[in-house]
């Protein structure tokens, strides 16, 4: 009998930090506070610029494992101008009750500077881990669009104000090879996270 009420404590406890791990369907909206591209062309020389910009990006579950992502990203960089990406895809998560949490992602990428439009795919593969109200997360893979391939790379991690709302951070690189050179695209994004 004594059992009960230590059960009913520690599952109210525990509640919060179960609703974080359990929550899948997320609305971001961010700011880039740090947006850095480089221009490498082969026998012509390097470019830099920065800029800042924001975005709105989410993911949606429609199944226990499988779920679908969603991203708009605008960077106005101080010399060359804008560029726009729209991200759209579907993943599944090997886990759903256990952390980490091991997923991978396929997605539709488009790359868009107002003077030419680059469309294509991206896979990914991540681990999310959490503990508590914290939370990182990392991810590798490769995106290939008309004229230009290559890796891209995302660290994270976000803090869970409370069921409903998280800060979180990222940084996301991307290094992709044209004919002829590569860019490298650096973004740093800092945003609230709203799940439901």
């Amino acid at each position: 009998m004594k059992l009960a009420p230590i059960a009913a404590a520690l599952s109210l406890s525990l509640a919060p930090a179960l609703s974080f791990a359990a929550t899948t369907n997320n609305l971001d909206i961010y700011y880039v506070p740090s947006a850095d591209i480089d221009i490498d062309v082969d026998g012509g020389g390097e470019a830099s610029d920065d800029g800042d910009g924001y975005g709105i990006k989410g993911e949606f579950q429609f199944s226990d494992q499988a779920f679908f992502t969603g991203e708009y990203q605008s960077v106005d960089y101080d010399d060359a101008g804008d560029l726009d990406q729209i991200r759209a895809g579907v993943g599944y998560r090997f886990t759903t009750n256990a952390l980490p949490i091991w997923y991978v992602r396929g997605e539709f990428v488009q790359l868009d500077d107002g003077d030419d439009e680059q469309n294509g795919y991206g896979v990914h593969g991540g681990v999310r881990g959490e503990n508590g109200r914290l939370g990182i997360v990392a991810e590798a893979g490769y995106v290939d669009v008309d004229d230009a391939d290559g890796f891209e790379f995302l660290v994270g991690g976000d803090y869970s104000i409370d069921s409903t709302f998280a800060l979180f951070a990222d940084y996301r690189y991307t290094d992709l090879d044209f004919d002829g050179g590569d860019i490298t695209l650096k973004d740093v994004r800092l945003g609230v996270r709203a799940r439901f």
